[in-house]
């Protein structure tokens, strides 16, 4: 993080300091992830008992930040090398980064779209 990010950093500070997330939220999940599909499955797992409505839920997702290789797990490995051979425009590194962007790109697709489907066919935006 550099210096630039002085007011992210002062708002992240408060959105997750230890004395005003009771204040904040009253659920915050009690562990990180490291895929993100993983923390929709434990909303859908604790919602219908620990949720109350109206509500407001926030998913912070790792998305496809960068490190894109470590964005999705290997059972989600959708592109390969193989996909990419015609590109001779790009070198063996940059072939790499973009079958990792891509499987992280399908990755984040299929968690958004679960995300969806979780509050599909309810009173919600």
């Amino acid at each position: 993080m550099g210096s630039d990010n002085g007011i992210w950093n002062s708002m992240n500070n408060v959105l997750v300091s230890e004395s005003s997330i009771s204040y904040l939220y009253d659920y915050v999940n009690s562990r990180c992830y490291i895929y993100d599909m993983d923390l929709v499955k434990e909303y859908e797992k604790i919602s219908p008992t620990t949720i109350q409505y109206p509500n407001f839920v926030i998913f912070h997702l790792i998305g496809q930040h960068v490190d894109y290789n470590a964005r999705y797990p290997e059972k989600d490995v959708v592109f390969t090398l193989r996909d990419y051979q015609d590109r001779v425009d790009l070198s063996d590194v940059q072939k790499s980064t973009l079958m990792h962007y891509d499987n992280a790109t399908k990755y984040n697709d299929k968690v958004v779209a679960s995300i969806i489907d979780t509050f599909r066919n309810k009173d919600a935006i």
